[in-house]
């Protein structure tokens, strides 16, 4: 009787020990699985990451190349310099152009138009502008203080932002605010007509203008109409990237409407991605 209950015993071990084997099996099973979840998430983790650091250096490396091309092309517009004025098609627009076509420069004069900022108020009530202003052709964001157009509170700005620059680029300006000036200013039918000629065939400078117009050196009319450009927008673009540049034209003096230089005034660069 005794033997037997230890035989019953004995018979119950192995029963007992395999079921706890079989938790013990399970649970590593289950240890193993979620460990080895945590492994492919923490590569996974350090993939994307190496990815992210390897997509910023191709951006920063992408941004710095495109910044360099955009110093070397505002070096290139000092040759705007040589030109009496500017216009679409002018010998240094083209050079330009064509220098870096590559990136598919364009090329804008963004200061053609009216400032209302940059004049003196009484020449926005007395000209024939107020209609014109809410045309955003007409209009224009850059722009100098002209000596003899911007109210005497502005001429505390000083040289460069004071200057003897016109206010409009008439070879870029906007037709309808040309002739709003030339009939501001009066002038005659047949001097209309030869000036908005010279237009037409983009010849016009000052000299040309001024026998167009029959007008003395200091004529007033010319204060607002001139022939060069003073601010331009620079935009390239290559391989999803675009880098922009508004560059200024200084004067020699605060009198002269000699060009001396071309300045960045603003810069930026971005990235265009596809939806």
């Amino acid at each position: 009787m005794k033997n037997s209950c230890v035989q019953s015993h004995c018979a119950t071990f192995p029963f007992r020990s395999t079921d706890s084997g079989g938790f013990v099996h399970g649970s590593a099973l289950i240890m193993l699985f979620l460990i080895s979840i945590l492994i492919s998430s923490l590569c996974f983790i350090s993939f994307s990451v190496r990815k992210f650091n390897v997509s910023c250096k191709k951006q920063s490396s992408a941004k710095a190349s495109l910044l360099e091309v955009l110093c070397r092309i505002e070096k290139d517009m000092q040759v705007l310099k040589e030109d009496l004025c500017d216009y679409e098609g002018s010998r240094g627009t083209e050079y330009i152009k064509d220098r870096w076509k590559e990136y598919s420069l364009e090329l804008s004069d963004v200061s053609s138009g009216i400032n209302v900022d940059r004049l003196d108020e009484k020449y926005c009530r007395e000209m024939p502008l107020e209609k014109l202003l809410k045309e955003p052709v007409c209009a224009a964001s850059y722009g100098w203080y002209n000596s003899r157009l911007c109210g005497k509170e502005n001429l505390k700005f000083g040289f460069p932002f004071v200057n003897a620059l016109p206010v409009l680029n008439a070879n870029y300006a906007h037709k309808d605010l040309v002739q709003a000036v030339l009939d501001a200013y009066k002038e005659g039918p047949e001097e209309k007509r030869r000036f908005l000629s010279l237009l037409k065939d983009s010849r016009a400078d000052r000299k040309s203008s001024l026998e167009a117009l029959n007008a003395k050196e200091n004529s007033g009319v010319l204060d607002f109409l001139g022939f060069k450009t003073a601010f331009w927008k620079v935009t390239i673009h290559k391989d999803g990237y675009f880098a922009e540049s508004v560059m200024c034209a200084v004067p020699k003096e605060i009198d002269s409407q000699e060009i001396l230089e071309y300045r960045p005034v603003e810069r930026k660069i971005w990235r265009v991605t596809e939806e």
